[in-house]
């Protein structure tokens, strides 16, 4: 009898912890995909073997609807009720076009340190007072700093103490520091910085119910630190490519051209991991929206890439999508391949300012071109245009506000 017990238990135990892991695979699939038809029904996108029957609707007072299902396994078995809003799918414009990038930074960010004169110690008065390269200095002796050349006067107002207001990792801190003078008779704390910065990219998509538009899919980095260059204001401008630098094995190549710096065709709102967001009344092409596709709809295989490597408008190129990570987050969700005869005679696979190249498969906005491989430049990493698109949820919702106001 204590052996059937045991064996019950066993099984019972067994059980549990199956049902556990199911239900957190349910979890998982149901974030990784879950679309509502037309008709109220659920679907799980991410996988055949779960589907959902839907109980009940509701309507909520924004307009949207939320429906309420089981969901089974196999169609048979009963996992747990779940609950979704309606989300209508995004339809963006690909773009594919060079856009010029005009970057002022919110402060001055630290790019290095050297001596004040001839005469002083290797360690610069910032140094001393624990300054680093890449943080970002907000304030001087409480005034705002704009720019690098009021960052030197507010400096040069004191010959004493200088208290300086700097954030570091997301976190605000103080600091004081003693200017000396140059061998000029000029006061200065040893320290190079940096407030602005310029740049050609690749626009990714144009929202043309929001006016948002996407590109870079990844950030505009400070060049000496690296960090996230914080975003004052920006401007973006129309850019014309004028030159191909082809990649090879361990050097990437670059797309050089001009900016039409007196053109200002939209503003920047955000600079993020995911990549540079705005607003703009121009779309840059004059193309039909594709559907965006939801990452539990991308897949390994065959796409291509919409991307100007020339004066010549935007086009379209073959590529491979080897690899699908919805776990990875942030910009290396996708590892592509160039296969597209073509572009690698032209441009050796991948090179720097091609990143935010919408990526296109089955139809659907897929992902953009975000890094390529150092030693194989024919291959890369790509971002969802679902993480994207997320990431403008705030502007999508102030660009409502403003076209009811």
């Amino acid at each position: 009898m204590k052996k059937i017990t045991s064996i019950l238990s066993a099984a019972m135990s067994f059980i549990t912890l199956s049902m556990l892991a199911v239900s957190a695979y349910v979890d998982s699939s149901i974030e990784n995909g879950c679309v509502i038809g037309k008709d109220g029904s659920i679907e799980i996108i991410s996988t055949a073997a779960l589907t959902a029957d839907t109980k009940e609707s509701e309507l909520l007072y924004d307009g949207s609807c939320k429906y309420t299902a089981d969901v089974k396994l196999f169609g048979m078995i009963p996992i747990k009720t779940v609950t979704a809003v309606a989300q209508e799918r995004p339809y963006l414009i690909p773009c594919g076009t060079p856009f010029g990038i005009k970057l002022l930074t919110d402060g001055v960010i630290v790019t290095d340190f050297g001596q004040v004169n001839r005469g002083s110690d290797n360690l610069s008065p910032a140094g001393k007072a624990g300054l680093q390269a890449g943080d970002i200095i907000t304030r001087v002796n409480g005034e705002k700093v704009t720019s690098a050349k009021q960052f030197t006067e507010l400096v040069a107002k004191n010959s004493r103490e200088t208290n300086i207001e700097f954030t570091r990792d997301g976190t605000v801190h103080n600091v004081t520091a003693v200017p000396e003078k140059n061998n000029e008779g000029e006061l200065k704390l040893g320290i190079w910085v940096r407030d602005s910065t310029a740049g050609i990219g690749t626009m990714t998509y144009y929202d043309e119910t929001s006016k948002v538009f996407a590109g870079l899919g990844h950030a505009v980095c400070d060049i000496d630190t690296g960090e996230i260059l914080p975003l004052g204001k920006g401007e973006i401008v129309p850019a014309t490519i004028t030159e191909v630098k082809k990649s090879a094995d361990g050097l990437p190549g670059e797309l050089c051209g001009n900016l039409m710096s007196n053109t200002v065709t939209g503003s920047i709102s955000k600079n993020s991991r995911c990549g540079l967001f705005g607003y703009s009344s121009l779309c840059p092409v004059s193309s039909e929206p594709l559907p965006m596709a939801y990452k539990s709809e991308v897949h390994t295989g065959k796409a291509y890439i919409i991307t100007t490597i020339d004066d010549a408008p935007a086009r379209e190129y073959e590529i491979e999508i080897e690899s699908v990570d919805i776990a990875s987050g942030e910009n290396k969700n996708l590892v592509i391949k160039v296969t597209d005869s073509e572009l690698l005679k032209s441009t050796g696979g991948i090179v720097q300012g091609m990143s935010g190249s919408p990526i296109i498969q089955d139809g659907m906005l897929a992902g953009a071109v975000t890094h390529v491989f150092i030693n194989d430049p024919t291959r890369g990493y790509g971002i969802f245009a679902q993480t994207m698109y997320d990431e403008t949820d705030d502007m999508n919702s102030y660009s409502q506000k403003l076209r009811a106001a």
